[in-house]
């Protein structure tokens, strides 16, 4: 299985994607309590993320149909400036999804932000989200998206970072050569999370 780079035509299927595959995360939980609210507007959310990594990253996905997608930020250009943001509709995010959703998830990105910056002062790929849909699940999609950065990354000798607020995945991860780096819990919602790095393999 390769995957396919996708843009931003393909935003609204592969939120809808990734919003089924993280259905039950803990940030998504916590950002949308009430079951309704998360099955119509996590795929909202999911997809204007989408849609930056679409525009200033990279968007991979596998399946016909599509079954399984991930959006990373690249190699210098890991930040999200404001005016980014706007490009890819962030500036109307709020109403989209509701203010109250939207504060419980910034406010938890903000501090995510320093523990980001805290891991990591180099040049590095960041994956932002992974999803495989349910039914699929386990059947090697997640590791045939990862697959290609992972190489490109090792070649160029440059890391990768993570965050996860799933302790499932942690061991996951660490069988692709992640290793945590700074684990705590936030203080805004008081979600665990695991900050990893993967530094190149030989």
């Amino acid at each position: 299985m390769t995957p396919d780079h996708l843009d931003t035509d393909d935003a609204e299927e592969v939120g809808h994607i990734l919003a089924a595959a993280m259905f039950n995360d803990p940030l998504a939980a916590v950002t949308f309590p009430e079951i309704e609210d998360r099955e119509a507007l996590l795929p909202l959310h999911l997809e204007a993320l989408v849609r930056y990594c679409a525009l200033f990253g990279l968007v991979e996905g596998l399946g016909d149909p599509l079954e399984a997608a991930a959006i990373w930020l690249v190699p210098g250009e890991t930040e999200m400036p404001p005016e980014r943001l706007v490009a890819a509709g962030f500036n109307t995010h709020a109403e989209v999804i509701g203010d109250e959703a939207s504060e419980r998830f910034f406010g938890v990105m903000e501090h995510m932000e320093g523990v980001h910056a805290d891991a990591i002062d180099r040049d590095h790929w960041y994956l932002q989200v992974i999803g495989v849909s349910p039914d699929v699940q386990q059947s090697g999609y997640g590791a045939a998206l990862l697959a290609p950065v992972l190489e490109e990354a090792d070649q160029a000798r440059q890391p990768i970072y993570l965050e996860t607020f799933a302790a499932e995945t942690v061991a996951y991860y660490e069988n692709l050569d992640f290793e945590v780096v700074a684990t705590d819990r936030d203080p805004v919602l008081g979600l665990k999370y695991w900050a990893m790095l993967r530094e190149p393999v030989a």
